[in-house]
């Protein structure tokens, strides 16, 4: 199916004006767009992927807030739907989160850490209740110690809610105190278990000799008491008419009755001679251990605190659970959600289930197609809230399973180009998702293959190209890359839809015709020979050409066309075809037109001619290196002019720069001496070039150059025109 989005832009993240169509056919799925930095790339982008969050009403110039904005985009003349655009950004790739957690399709993956990031936040702020309760220095560490195996803290909760309303012992105690992290409390209490057996043992027998107390086990002694205590807050239960029948036959018909028979009792055991004696062994024996002294003073004051010791760990579930039923309100109101989110998280962890099979499928595409010293596998591991299985990825590092599956340590061994691969699985997983859920799908690829090695650049074409093959999908591709564009447009296909940015300073952009797809050297320069422009555009390749094959005569004398030399002045575009012929061996036969033409005034005839007729949009790399030779040779006569013969004739290399070094040391003024320095600086890149690289110029905006050479030009008129 034909379709043609429509791009209108105004005052959009730096793009001043834009308005574009591109025709997408069964045959041509894809648009390439080459753009130079700065020209609107990344603002493209953006705004795609604010229309792909339902964001664009949010669009805007970035510093002049006030400029009115237009942002228009259909397809079909039907304004876009936010679910057909998918935008992959190779600097979002690498600012991702952990893509080893939760492989998911977005919404799912969105949907759960929005339910989970509530629970955390609920969490922690049950947390900061239960350490100001507990007085414990690391809450929610210490409390995991009393979870059931695979047990999560929700799940903790869930399973002791049924115990919360029983009235529970309250216990004021700093609880490190006994429950230290180091554990010497359970070590002491461990190591003198002989005299713990003593104390207990004691204190059995005078439970058993109890009025109160009175029965064949422990099971119910001093502790039990208070809480019973407790329980009968006030005087209601008597009130009512009930009473209390003990097994000596006296009967209790009121709180007060049963306190003071409790105390009576209590004072009468733990004064026992024979226990006291039993406890003071247990002091003197933490008397020995200084470590131990905050829990020898708590003993102290409560030494009924040895029975329930005799259960270490039992004693802390008592804790944790008396300290959680203080704060019941608190515990139901973080369960109810909790309990209210867990059916839909295990819907979420289910369907991410479903897709276990796509995900590995995907895998295996992404461990045969990219070079990266890792492979990747998917297993399941168990979600942190729920337990339940989800599907995570797993590494393996030159044949080693990555320890402890360390997503962050394999990342840290990695190049930037290898990291931004392992980022591009997160993104097949979302297309894959993508393409199933929707019957059309635009996506926007932003230079994706940035700092990628050409086996992986070629990996992602090729994954491109795939995706491409389906019905639903069509794609943007950006790229500041020209070699990248270069190859997209050849292994794709996609001449006809490919283009090339450009932006003029009031921030306008065009969308021009691709062009340069094909070897420079031999489809522009060579194929237009007889062409003034065309001919000194060559100069430079076959100059380099010759330096590589160590000719030195032919070079310096090419040079000389470059450069200002003795002989510059004087060269004919004859006596340069005699050397471009021995390289271009075709055109050996050919009568020039302009051969008895003088080299420097074609040259300047020709940059006259561009900077009279450019455009703001011009983006031929042909005149910028017209121009970019003009601006360096009209530098050269300026500074010439400036010093003496003798020191012209020391100059055997970098011509440029020690003509420039010897004007600052003579003191030319900062203003002149600045404009010669950006000659300097911007044309040897630009000039130097060959056939496989001229990025430089089609990357520099051809408006720069020109007032570059405007500028150039009016500094050094009286010279040129002595020339």
């Amino acid at each position: 199916m034909n379709k043609t989005l429509k791009i209108k832009f105004q005052n959009c993240f730096g793009i001043g004006e834009l308005e574009h169509e591109f025709k997408f056919t069964t045959r041509e799925r894809a648009q390439l767009i080459y753009a130079p930095n700065g020209t609107m790339k990344s603002s493209f982008a953006n705004i795609f992927e604010f229309v792909s969050q339902d964001k664009i009403g949010k669009v805007a110039d970035r510093i002049f807030l006030e400029k009115p904005t237009i942002c228009e985009i259909t397809i079909n003349d039907n304004l876009i739907d936010k679910d057909e655009v998918v935008v992959v950004n190779a600097e979002t790739i690498t600012s991702q989160n952990s893509i080893t957690r939760f492989i998911a399709r977005t919404e799912l993956k969105n949907r759960y850490d929005e339910i989970y990031n509530e629970l955390l936040d609920e969490k922690a702020k049950f947390m900061v209740y239960l350490k100001r309760q507990s007085r414990s220095s690391d809450c929610e560490g210490e409390l995991k110690a009393v979870y059931n195996e695979g047990e999560t803290f929700f799940e903790y909760l869930h399973r002791i809610e049924k115990d919360l309303s029983n009235t529970l012992e309250e216990y004021s105690f700093k609880y490190n105190d006994i429950f230290d992290k180091g554990n010497k409390v359970k070590v002491f209490l461990e190591s003198n278990k002989n005299l713990l057996d003593d104390y207990l043992q004691r204190y059995t027998q005078l439970l058993e000799h109890s009025k109160f107390f009175n029965k064949s086990s422990n099971s119910f002694g001093t502790v039990q008491a208070s809480n019973l205590l407790n329980s009968l807050s006030d005087n209601s239960f008597f009130d009512a008419g009930h009473q209390i029948n003990l097994q000596s036959n006296d009967i209790i018909v009121s709180r007060k009755e049963l306190a003071d028979l409790i105390q009576e009792e209590v004072d009468q055991i733990l004064k026992d001679a024979d226990l006291l004696k039993k406890f003071d062994k247990v002091d003197k024996a933490l008397g020995k251990n200084a470590e131990l002294k905050a829990f020898k003073t708590l003993l102290e004051n409560d030494q009924t605190l040895l029975v329930e010791l005799k259960d270490y760990e039992g004693f802390r579930n008592k804790i944790w659970l008396s300290h959680i039923s203080v704060l019941e309100k608190e515990t139901r109101l973080i369960l109810d959600i909790y309990k209210s989110r867990k059916a839909e998280l295990l819907q979420i962890i289910g369907r991410a289930n479903d897709d276990v099979e796509k995900w590995n499928t995907i895998i295996e595409i992404f461990n045969s197609r990219f070079y990266v010293p890792f492979t990747i596998s998917l297993q399941n591991q168990s979600d942190i809230i729920l337990k339940n299985d989800i599907p995570k990825l797993i590494f393996t590092y030159k044949g080693n399973i990555i320890p402890n599956n360390d997503e962050k340590l394999l990342l840290e061994v990695l190049s930037r180009g290898e990291s931004r691969a392992y980022y591009i699985l997160r993104f097949l997983f979302e297309i894959e998702s993508r393409i199933e859920e929707n019957s059309n799908l635009l996506i926007v690829f932003d230079d994706v293959a940035d700092s990628f090695d050409y086996k992986n650049k070629y990996a992602i074409i090729e994954y491109i190209k795939d995706l491409l093959d389906q019905p639903n999908v069509n794609a943007v591709i950006l790229t500041h890359n020209f070699d990248f564009y270069r190859t997209v447009a050849k292994r794709l296909s996609i001449k006809p839809t490919s283009f090339m940015a450009s932006k003029c300073n009031q921030g306008i952009v065009k969308i021009n015709k691709g062009k340069y797809f094909e070897d420079v050297f031999k489809n522009i320069f060579v194929k237009n020979y007889n062409n003034e422009k065309f001919f000194i555009g060559l100069i430079p390749f076959v100059r380099n050409l010759f330096e590589y094959l160590a000719n030195d005569e032919a070079y310096n004398f090419l040079t000389s066309c470059l450069h200002i030399k003795s002989n510059t002045k004087s060269i004919t575009a004859d006596e340069v075809h005699k050397y471009l012929k021995k390289v271009i061996l075709d055109k050996a036969e050919i009568n020039l037109e302009f051969k008895n033409k003088k080299i420097i005034d074609i040259i300047f005839d020709e940059a006259e001619k561009i900077t009279a007729f450019f455009t703001d949009h011009s983006i031929d790399l042909e005149d910028k290196l017209i121009v970019s030779i003009a601006c360096r040779l009209k530098a050269e006569l300026y500074m010439i002019d400036q010093i003496s013969i003798d020191e012209l004739n020391n100059i055997n290399k970098d011509q440029t720069q020690k003509l420039y070094q010897l004007c600052k040391e003579k003191g030319i003024d900062p203003i002149t001496l600045k404009l010669l320095n950006r000659v300097n600086l911007i044309t040897p890149e630009h000039i130097h070039v060959n056939s496989f690289m001229f990025e430089p110029l089609v990357d520099m905006s051809m408006n720069h150059l020109v007032d570059l050479y405007k500028d150039i030009s009016a500094l050094c008129l009286d010279v040129g025109q002595a020339v």
